[in-house]
């Protein structure tokens, strides 16, 4: 008799293991969005939304800085320690950046998007590579094989980018050289 009562329990035990990873499994794949990049500022279309209505539609935002470029305005991103970005000048919305989720892949991304994308880099990290869009309005931030963030902008030629979007991202045509240390020097003794 306590054999079957053992397993049973066993059976049990087992048939809520595997109910577990399904759901586990069922909860990450939602948060990769499976290759479709979603965005928090849907209602933002770049070149025609006004800043004003950012603000109105998505309420205080965390920071805001004015530089010679124009305007970024900061929320706090769900991905933790990171800021999601809109940039405007003159008052109109270039551009709205977003960080991903850690485990975003590329590969994902690009078989949706397609792969007509031109590769640029990123001039503050360069091991980072900018995969862009032009004709879709979306470009993605890279390093391997993860997406970390994408830009959404208006979709425009190469050179409009480059002069319009690109100067907000820090996003090159040429990859920097690394950043250059200098060795640590031993401290004499007294």
């Amino acid at each position: 008799m306590s054999f079957i009562k053992n397993k049973t329990t066993f059976l049990l035990l087992t048939a809520c293991v595997l109910v577990g990873v399904v759901f586990i499994f069922i909860i990450f794949n939602s948060l990769t969005n499976n290759g479709n990049i979603v965005s928090r500022f849907n209602s933002i279309n770049p070149g025609i939304t006004k800043e004003s209505k950012v603000i109105d539609s998505y309420g205080k935002p965390a920071a805001t800085d004015n530089s010679t470029l124009g305007k970024k305005i900061s929320y706090n991103s769900p991905v933790l320690f990171q800021y999601d970005n809109v940039w405007s000048k003159n008052g109109v919305v270039v551009a709205t950046q977003e960080s991903l989720p850690d485990n975003t892949l590329v590969e994902k991304e690009v078989k949706v998007l397609g792969k007509n994308y031109d590769s640029l880099f990123d001039e503050n990290i360069p091991e980072n590579t900018w995969l862009v869009f032009y004709k879709k309005g979306v470009a993605i931030q890279t390093q391997g094989s993860f997406a970390y963030s994408f830009i959404r902008f208006a979709p425009q030629e190469k050179d409009t980018f480059l002069k319009n979007v690109a100067p907000f991202a820090g996003i090159v045509t040429k990859k920097p050289s690394d950043v250059f240390q200098e060795p640590l020097q031993a401290i004499p003794a007294p």
